[in-house]
């Protein structure tokens, strides 16, 4: 009677633990991938949520950045804030022209295997816009965020910017 309790606890606990694991740790391949795209990356934080892409939150050369790889380890896309002195000139002339009197609250770049963008939470008065720009300072995404109405612009083919480096 003992042993059957001392089994019937140890097979409890196995199932237990087979059960809590779940596809939530990071696939060796993803990880490679990761340390290859990002040498010298710290502090990465993973994410999975939909089981089909992963997400790391992480810090290189003092910028905090966030990147998406597939179960395969494709990468995806990285994306970060960027200050005023990072935005291109083009980027900022088109600010300038098509959206006089806002405020950029918030500026990140983006760049997947096809695009390098740039986007930004504008804001004028209590109205906050939503814009995407290229490289080459075409609005490639807008949307007018206030109580009365919503304005969006589709997303138009963009250039890609050639990369530094590669990455």
């Amino acid at each position: 009677m003992k042993h059957l309790l001392v089994m019937t606890t140890v097979l409890a606990f196995l199932c237990f633990s087979a059960y809590g694991q779940t596809s939530k740790e990071v696939p060796p391949i993803v990880k490679a991938a990761f340390a290859k795209k990002f040498p010298g990356a710290t502090d990465a934080k993973w994410n999975n949520e939909d089981n089909k892409d992963w997400g790391a939150e992480f810090k290189l050369n003092g910028k905090d950045l966030s990147a998406n790889f597939d179960n395969k380890g494709m990468w995806a896309k990285t994306k970060y804030q960027i200050d005023s002195k990072e935005i291109p000139e083009a980027v900022n002339n088109t600010i300038k022209k098509d959206f006089s009197g806002y405020k950029i609250e918030k500026s990140e770049m983006t760049e997947s295997k096809d695009t390098k963008v740039y986007d930004f939470v504008l804001e004028k008065a209590k109205e906050k816009i939503e814009v995407v720009i290229a490289h080459d300072g075409k609005v490639v995404k807008k949307e007018a965020k206030s109580e009365s109405k919503a304005i969006k612009v589709e997303p138009k083919a963009v250039k890609t910017e050639p990369k530094a480096g590669g990455k």
